[in-house]
């Protein structure tokens, strides 16, 4: 996705804490501004002078897409401190990021290597240059850096990419930090200078970051959550979870959230009907619904409308609504004696469940004991009684319990 951001800190001393902390910062820049990213941060933690991050995170997410990698951290040509240095490692995916590296001469292209002529290349030419996967673009130092003054740079990069040049080229962009860091130090700041002269760009200059020109609020059936998973009338309530997302521009106007519970007999109830704030990236809200045993049983349907009264102006209108069924159940049945996690201590028990409804009709209710969480061992019981509701009774008459044995 490309509102999608991964960071990384390859150091784990001092110096990492610093780095993480750097890294935090442009993490609340990318959140907060027009691009509305969703950054994920790892940090290296390993004495290990490369340490693996193929996890099942950083694999989805090469595999999901994301739009820009910010490593922070030590680098030579050919590595760093995480296993970055091979794109082969990670699942082509035909949308390919920027990589933005803060470190020493991972940017350095102008070396003088004659095995570069078989195919071995310096890191940024491995991921830019690879066939069918790796990135668009490699940002990175062709020299020694200073962390503060990579600091400087990057701030200044994130600042534009998030604001004024939201949408833009990478060559305006860095055009735009040049300019900035250069009237703010001035050119007789020799550090300044040497870390905005040895930054590189390889790729194309007129690559852009994928822009929105509106926000676009969507709501799926897996974004309304409802818990428990089973609910009948015998519960007091049900709870519901309601994720809106915003999968276009982050704009800081407020969005109203509208939640209609529709009964079985088709009347009609207003959970929630308010404005949120602003919703860059993502928001959840968690609602309650009581439960009236005579009145819910049956299909119930939770219906959720982003912006009902149309009054944003969005990319897509269509993605707005869901309806969401959810059946209460009336002729649950529940154990109650012996208690959960109870000890007993005598044998020829009688077991006894309830119903959730003591008046309803006449039908066969199975049970079943056992050892194991499966119900496939060897002490498996099973009994079953034609009841109308109520208390219901199973006697345990032919087994025996066995001590320091968990039913």
């Amino acid at each position: 996705m490309e509102k999608n951001v991964i960071h990384i800190a390859g150091a784990n001393d001092g110096l990492g804490d610093q780095i993480a902390f750097h890294l935090n910062q442009y993490k609340q820049i990318a959140s907060d501004t027009l691009m509305g990213a969703d950054v994920y941060t790892l940090q290296k933690t390993s004495v290990a002078a490369v340490q693996n991050i193929a996890t099942e995170n950083v694999t989805r997410l090469f595999s999901e897409g994301f739009s820009l990698l910010t490593y922070f951290g030590h680098s030579s040509p050919s590595t760093l401190e995480y296993n970055l240095d091979n794109p082969r490692a990670y699942p082509s995916i035909g949308k390919y990021p920027v990589f933005l590296v803060n470190g020493c001469q991972a940017g350095d292209l102008f070396g003088s290597d004659p095995a570069r002529l078989n195919g071995r290349y310096i890191i940024s030419e491995d991921w830019v240059l690879r066939p069918s996967m790796g990135s668009i673009a490699f940002i990175a130092s062709t020299h020694f850096g200073l962390v503060n003054y990579l600091h400087l740079l990057t701030d200044a990069f994130y600042r534009q990419l998030g604001t004024t040049q939201y949408g833009g080229s990478l060559g305006n962009i860095l055009q735009k930090v040049v300019d900035t860091l250069s009237r703010r130090y001035g050119t007789n700041d020799f550090f300044t200078r040497m870390h905005l002269e040895q930054m590189t760009l390889h790729g194309d200059p007129a690559i852009r970051f994928y822009g929105f020109d509106k926000p676009d609020y969507m709501v799926e059936a897996k974004d309304v959550k409802v818990a428990p998973e089973f609910v009948s009338i015998a519960e007091p309530f049900f709870s519901v979870d309601v994720f809106v997302t915003n999968a276009g521009r982050a704009v800081k106007d407020s969005v109203t959230l509208q939640v209609t519970r529709i009964f079985p007999d088709g009347a009609k109830q207003s959970l929630l009907n308010r404005k949120l704030k602003a919703i860059p990236l993502r928001d959840s809200i968690r609602i309650n619904v009581p439960i009236d045993a005579f009145r819910d049983k049956g299909l119930n349907r939770i219906e959720v409308v982003v912006d009902p009264q149309n009054s944003m102006d969005e990319i897509c209108e269509i993605n707005n609504q869901i309806v969401k069924g959810i059946f209460i159940y009336e002729d649950e049945i529940r154990p109650v004696y012996p208690y959960q996690f109870s000890i007993i201590n005598r044998q020829n028990i009688l077991f006894q469940a309830s119903t959730a409804n003591p008046l309803g009709t006449q039908r066969k209710y199975y049970f079943e004991i056992d050892t194991t969480q499966k119900f496939n061992s060897a002490l498996l019981r099973r009994d079953s009684s034609v009841n109308a509701g109520g208390s219901i009774s199973f006697p345990s008459a032919g087994m025996r319990f066995l001590d320091s044995t968990v039913y």
